[in-house]
């Protein structure tokens, strides 16, 4: 004598409803949390004007003239048309560098603030300004310049 199951197919679908959801909620998740994590790694800040102004006395300043770049101080490396910045500190740029690259390597705890003071730079092939490490990094646009 076989027992004949009654199936109940609104039970049924709400089962593999809630299955379902639950799958894609944890989805969600998972990538929300990869998502955070990724942004908490990127510490660059803008800011206004003012920090440029309250560092003015001891920054070193990088000049472009006619192809040239030229620096006035310690902590800055010129390669054909790549400046590296090594040291903490705040830097000054201004003129125009076409198809060149700023690189900021100042280690993973110095402070660092680059002012762009009428300060143009292209690069093709890649990032104008790239920053491979800095602790605290801030780039500032100088009051009424053009960059």
């Amino acid at each position: 004598m076989k027992k004949k199951m009654k199936v109940n197919y609104n039970k049924l679908a709400a089962l593999a409803l809630g299955l379902g959801l639950s799958t894609v909620m944890v989805a969600c998740g998972s990538t929300a949390n990869a998502a955070q994590n990724k942004t908490a790694s990127n510490n660059t800040q803008a800011t206004s004007q003012k920090p440029a102004e309250k560092s003015a006395g001891s920054e070193t300043k990088i000049t472009v003239e006619n192809g040239e770049i030229k620096t006035n101080g310690n902590g800055v490396s010129v390669d054909g048309k790549t400046i590296t910045i090594s040291k903490a500190g705040t830097y000054r740029l201004s003129g125009n560098l076409e198809d060149g690259q700023v690189v900021i390597a100042a280690g993973d705890t110095h402070k660092l603030n680059l002012i762009l003071d009428n300060f143009s730079i292209s690069n093709k092939e890649t990032a104008p300004i790239y920053i491979k490490t800095s602790g605290d990094f801030t780039l500032t646009l100088a009051e009424n310049s053009k960059n």
